[in-house]
């Protein structure tokens, strides 16, 4: 497949007088809008690592790499949930639990279950009583 799409980029070039996209993938066509990105994408989905003078932060517990640092500390919640085996994150509506509060918000707004509307959830027997806050993470302590 490298050569077919490499045979196509020379026949854009040749043919059409196109320029050739220094963000696109050689491999597979997908096209990153900055170049960190699509080093990202040949180290996360073709397993070819960066320039020297690049790197991305790895996950210790995991084949994780981030995009930054930020995004490496949010991945390492979910390894800590996991050392827990609890989920930290309950839904006040349904009790559903969750590793991470991103997933939490996710399913709130999925679900609509706003706690703190005049809305009741019909599905559910004992709605929590109207709160000032459109809604709440309420976060389990380990046990």
């Amino acid at each position: 497949m490298k050569t077919r799409f490499i045979g196509s980029v020379v026949y854009l070039q040749e043919v059409h007088n196109e320029k050739f996209d220094a963000r696109l993938c050689e491999h597979c066509g997908y096209k990153a809008t900055k170049r960190n990105l699509l080093l990202y994408h040949l180290l996360t989905k073709h397993k070819i690592p960066p320039p020297a003078n690049y790197s991305f932060p790895k996950c210790e517990h995991c084949e994780y790499y981030a995009l930054s640092e930020a995004l490496l500390v949010k991945h390492r919640n979910v390894h800590s949930a996991e050392s827990i085996n609890k989920e930290m994150f309950i839904c006040k509506v349904c009790r559903a639990g969750f590793k991470t509060a991103t997933a939490l918000n996710g399913h709130i707004q999925m679900k609509s279950h706003w706690v703190g509307t005049n809305q009741r959830v019909s599905s559910h027997a004992e709605p929590y009583p109207p709160q000032k806050v459109g809604f709440s993470i309420s976060r389990a302590l380990p046990s």
